[in-house]
């Protein structure tokens, strides 16, 4: 929840009706990583091509949740891209295999592909960035999304000690893709998130998002604490998909091309660090309400330059915009091994007001010196990134010329991207911005966005949609963004958080609610009219939402004003349940989902046999020559059963029947086939068994199938690598005698200690 709160990933798909959902749906990413991914009811439905042989850790987990895990099992561990369709793939350093080259890519719909590994440290412009920087250049709609290292404080030979020049891997400083730096949940730098520049002095990272103390998914419905810039990529890349969604959306489905994407995702980034950009921070936080702001207001074009010639273009600046950015961006074709350069065509661009001055791109220099790497950038000549950016500070409202030159186009012409974005001197609340649900005396995070550093922030709370207000604090420092808010000991659906600073003023765009979440939510009786759920009352609470997983997500299936619900279900069916607690018309957060395995529990009906297989037993045991079924059979009924019969049939043969003894109601009784079954060694059995009674209202239980594989009695001869051993007197029912340890074996330890079975 912090991390969609802090890249604003929240803002795209709110929580309450009618605002966007922009969670990703109908964009395939990619997990490429160290094994398969779950199994987690996070990604219930969404995750195609689980095509790895799965490992002891559980990296893979932990990037996938942050990606796209939907919050089913807990609320709060809600990823970027939620309804994204996500395969899975193993890692390999080549990036050749021809998951991406390009079967998942073209045929199957995957645009965003996150890979948190490293390669190398700084090892320059390799053949892997080659391979990397070409598939996105080939195939435009794709996009790699890769982990900057957790490499600072190593020094990998770019000449400005250890904390400069640490990216750890070729294919993370490739110029078509996407390299993360990882933030504290506050956005601070992480220590450890290594900086750039690349090895030819170009900007690495490209943008920062949250990694450090993520929590995430993990194997078989568990959660984990994840970190480092490998749960920082995955962030980003959760937003890029998101961004891709809103495009498709606005363009009937067609896919957009990464560059535009990723162009926008830089452009609108929030600043973090030095004024613009720097080799800690890249562009700065990844900000998903910019963007998507961006994109809704067209705020770009495109053109095409060949060498030695020029585009003007016209962009409006309205009045009262505190920051202009403009932006060019190009993809960029492999660069060679040999140059000293990875750029292959280079553009230029400046922006001329309408008074003549002409203001360049902001320019880091990359000269191996500690001191000039943390320099801010300066307007300049750019002739190593294939982007460059200009930013004008309060500027006169007219008509900008942004000029694009071709200096350096070596074959035929480049095509390239111009962004504009306008800062203006607002407050935006971005959380919570409505419909979510908090629990009372808990610490909750405010998050807005704002212009500049001067003047503290005021921040309220109302209860009743903004007739009173409440104080929370008058002193957040002006660069501050956030804060943590104690939540007061209050029940309301109507409640608000408003930020101010001097003059400028914004409030949750709807009422958010203030309630407790359930808890005690339990399964008490799963039979024939259906699941009965209960949980604890929640104070103040008016109704109760009980939810079930869908197809995808937890639903809504009941509405009750009572501390119980039954639902309609298969009791032979699995279930993952939760319970919201309502007030009015608000819904609070609701409980984490429990999960129930499938069969009956507590239901008491008039008639209702259970049947078991007692031998053979199901796991291996049986002897080499004739034996018999045996079956327990239980009355689970309030009646006396009587009339019934049992039956069984072994590898679909013939079925044998024979009349079942009376059994009074709560008891059980053992019964055994008259009929000898001949069974063979070597062989795999497959037994069903059955009981009949024309009363049974409850037919689930009465059968009962096994499999098991008939093994031979063997003596086994004495050696000196053996111990000795002795015969225990028990006599199994094939006349052998043997030491009754586990399923009919002789467990016989040897000379080294090693259990043999």
């Amino acid at each position: 929840r912090r991390g969609r709160s802090l890249h604003r990933a929240n803002m795209l798909s709110p929580e309450y009706n009618g605002g966007l959902n922009i969670d990703g749906t109908g964009v395939g990413v990619m997990v490429r990583d160290d094994g398969l991914v779950g199994p987690h009811i996070d990604f219930e439905g969404r995750n195609f091509h689980n095509l790895t042989v799965d490992s002891p850790v559980n990296h893979a987990d932990g990037v996938a949740g942050i990606l796209a895990g939907a919050g089913n099992l807990d609320p709060d561990m809600k990823g970027m891209a939620s309804g994204s369709d996500m395969h899975v793939i193993a890692y390999f350093d080549d990036f050749e295999q021809n998951l991406i080259s390009l079967d998942k890519h073209q045929n199957e719909g995957v645009l965003v592909v996150n890979s948190s590994y490293s390669n190398g440290c700084n090892a320059g412009y390799t053949a892997t960035t080659q391979t990397v920087d070409n598939q996105i250049y080939a195939s435009p709609t794709l996009m790699h999304v890769f982990s900057a290292g957790n490499s600072n404080s190593n020094d990998c030979g770019y000449g400005a000690g250890n904390q400069w020049g640490n990216i750890t891997g070729g294919h993370k400083i490739g110029k078509n893709v996407i390299a993360t730096a990882n933030l504290t949940d506050v956005g601070a730098l992480a220590p450890s998130s290594s900086r750039g520049p690349a090895s030819d002095g170009r900007l690495k990272p490209d943008l920062a998002a949250h990694g450090n103390g993520q929590g995430s998914t993990d194997e078989n419905n568990t959660y984990q604490s994840f970190s480092g810039t490998s749960a920082a990529a995955p962030s980003v890349a959760g937003v890029i998909t998101q961004l891709m969604h809103v495009y498709k959306d606005m363009n009937a489905g067609q896919e957009p091309e990464s560059a535009l994407i990723k162009a926008v995702a830089m452009n609108t980034a929030r600043d973090l660090g030095n004024f613009g950009p720097d080799y800690s921070f890249g562009w700065g936080v990844i900000d998903g309400r910019r963007a998507y702001n961006l994109l809704q207001e067209n705020r770009y074009l495109t053109g095409t330059v060949s060498q030695g010639n020029s585009n003007a273009h016209t962009v409006a600046i309205p009045a009262n915009v505190s920051e202009a950015r403009i932006m060019v961006y190009w993809m960029d074709p492999q660069g060679s091994l040999a140059s000293a350069k990875a750029l292959v065509n280079d553009l230029d661009m400046t922006v001329t007001g309408a008074t003549g001055t002409i203001t360049q791109p902001l320019v880091l220099n990359p000269a191996p010196n500690a001191t000039t790497l943390n320099s801010t950038a300066a307007p300049g000549v750019d002739d190593l990134n294939n982007v460059e950016q200009v930013r004008l500070m309060n500027p006169t409202a007219g008509n900008y010329t942004v000029n694009v030159a071709g200096t350096v186009v070596p074959t035929g012409t480049r095509d390239y991207y111009v962004l504009y974005e306008f800062i203006t001197n607002e407050i935006v609340v971005t959380y919570p911005n409505g419909g979510e649900g908090i629990a009372p005396s808990q610490v909750s995070r405010i998050h807005w966005d704002a212009y500049g550093s001067s003047g503290n922030f005021t921040l309220e709370y109302s209860i009743d949609n903004g007739i009173n207000w409440s104080v929370i604090t008058t002193s957040v420092t002006p660069s501050t963004r956030l804060y943590n808010w104690s939540v007061p000991a209050v029940v309301s659906d109507q409640a608000l958080v408003r930020v101010t600073r001097g003059a400028v003023s914004d409030v949750s765009d709807v009422p958010f609610t203030i309630i407790r979440t359930p808890t005690g939510v339990s399964v008490d009786t799963v039979c024939l009219n259906g699941i009965t759920v209960s949980w604890n009352a929640v104070p103040s609470a008016t109704s109760y939402d009980v939810m079930f997983l869908g197809n995808k997500y937890m639903d809504s299936v009941m509405h009750t004003t009572g501390l119980y619900a039954t639902v309609p279900g298969n009791p032979t069916d699995d279930y993952w349940i939760s319970v919201r607690a309502r007030y009015n018309n608000g819904v609070g957060t609701r409980a984490n989902a429990i999960f129930y395995n499938s069969g009956f529990k507590n239901c008491i009906v008039s008639d209702n046999l259970d049947i078991v297989v007692i031998s053979p037993s199901g796991s291996g045991s049986a002897c080499s020559t004739d034996s018999l079924i045996i079956v327990e059979i239980t009355n689970l009924g309030t009646n006396d059963a009587a009339g019934g019969t049992i039956g069984y049939q072994i590898n679909g043969g013939a079925i044998v029947t024979q009349s079942l003894s009376t059994i009074l109601s709560g008891q059980s009784i053992i019964d055994t086939f008259s009929t000898l079954v001949p069974f063979s060694t070597g062989i795999t059995y497959d037994l069903k068994a059955w009981v009949d009674l024309a009363a049974d209202l409850i037919t689930e239980n009465d059968t009962a199938t096994i499999q098991f594989e008939n093994f031979s009695i063997v003596t086994l001869p004495y050696s000196e690598n053996f111990e000795s051993y002795n015969t225990c007197g028990t006599s199994n029912d094939c006349g052998a005698t043997v030491c009754p340890i586990g399923n009919g074996w002789i467990n016989i330890e040897n000379g080294i200690g090693d259990d043999i079975d």
